[in-house]
């Protein structure tokens, strides 16, 4: 269970029990080996509920002896996990959003739950979000990348926090690599997917090939891309003048 879902399971909760009886209906799912500790401790987190640290290092089947609570409450947990699945298989999480890439459809998300949450449309903001965040879990190193490329401060910090707890192995390897080899892998990507008539997805590579160029590179990857083009005039013109744009003040030092 992801923190997000404990946190729409309480407040589906709250709308028939009080605190204490959610964390009864919580540990008896827990005895009745329906949901795991971690689910557990999520659900606890949101009501402001902590065990002790002697209870929580007791192993696992001693802890679900337990938390077995006396009532004639029959809800369980698995009741609102159903419900949450049954809210995101409704028409509005199936409806694709346009967009250039996943990065780009998830900052859309991201506007309409701000929008939502400025306006107090908590059912908005809710759908939104969720929307948003089941797309984010669906993210390709490649997206993380874009994201956080367009991301600053706090926000990218979290980001590259979160694709590195995802992607481990390929965030090691793409951090040895600067962005013009990155930019330079996209081009043997997109000339396979260009000969095989996959236009669409060759256009999709070239949108995060450029993400790339644009939001990663130095003044180091920008010269490697112009001594690169040596052969095209044009080329060596166009990315001296990109080159330029981003870094004014490197140029006006180098004309002194």
């Amino acid at each position: 269970m992801k923190r997000r879902v404990a946190i729409w399971i309480v407040k589906q909760m709250r709308k028939e029990f009080d605190d204490r009886t959610i964390l009864e209906i919580a540990k008896n799912s827990y005895h009745e080996n329906l949901i795991s500790w971690d689910d557990l401790l999520l659900i606890c987190h949101e009501i402001e509920y902590e065990f002790y640290d002697w209870f929580a290092e007791k192993p696992d089947e001693e802890k679900r002896e337990k938390c077995c609570v006396s009532n004639d409450i029959p809800e369980r947990v698995d009741k609102y996990m159903n419900q949450y699945v049954e809210w995101i298989s409704t028409p509005f999480f199936k409806e694709e959003i346009a967009a250039k890439s996943k990065c780009e459809a998830y900052l859309k998300c991201q506007k309409e739950w701000s929008k939502a949450s400025f306006d107090g449309d908590d059912e908005s903001y809710d759908k939104w979000s969720e929307k948003g965040h089941l797309l984010r879990d669906t993210f390709s190193l490649e997206d993380w990348l874009e994201l956080i490329g367009q991301s600053t401060g706090r926000a990218k910090y979290e980001y590259t926090r979160m694709m590195n707890a995802k992607f481990p192995q390929e965030a090691v390897q793409e951090r040895s690599k600067s962005a013009f080899e990155r930019y330079l892998e996209y081009e043997k990507r997109i000339d396979a997917l260009q000969d095989e008539d996959k236009w669409k997805e060759a256009e999709k590579l070239e949108d995060e090939q450029l993400a790339i160029r644009n939001n990663k590179f130095t003044k180091e990857d920008w010269l490697r891309l112009i001594d690169d083009a040596k052969g095209s005039k044009r080329a060596v013109y166009e990315y001296t003048r990109m080159m330029n744009e981003r870094f004014p003040n490197d140029n006006e030092q180098s004309t002194k």
